[in-house]
């Protein structure tokens, strides 16, 4: 399957070492950096129902999409107390402070035994 992301061939491994034991369970799952979706679709495809993936972009109009920045606590804040998540893929701005504020507001919403990659 080919997916608009360079997540699948590059991740892939990674992907399969950690998550391949996940499959086919109820998860919820945060992709932090959608872009164009590309990384959503194949983790939709990675994950499929009943795991629930959700991104999370500074802006986007795609479904299941919350727009907001990668440092505005309060937001990242409500989304998560849904019901936490099981993995977060932190692939948006690659920057150390912004990077550190959404692990460090997000990370106590981690399910136990819950993933937190950064990319």
């Amino acid at each position: 399957m080919i997916f608009k992301t360079d997540k699948y061939g590059k991740y892939r491994g990674v992907y399969d070492k950690y998550f391949l034991p996940l499959r086919g369970r109820e998860l919820r799952v945060l992709e932090l950096g959608v872009e164009n979706g590309g990384g959503l679709e194949m983790l939709r495809t990675y994950f499929p129902p009943p795991a629930e993936v959700w991104g999370y972009d500074r802006t986007s109009k795609l479904k299941n999409v919350v727009v907001g920045l990668q440092t505005d606590c309060e937001k990242l804040t409500k989304i998560s107390k849904v019901g936490g998540w099981d993995v977060i893929i932190d692939d948006c701005s690659h920057v150390g402070d912004y990077t550190r504020t959404s692990f460090w507001t997000l990370f106590p919403y981690l399910n136990p035994s819950g993933i937190f990659i950064i990319e």
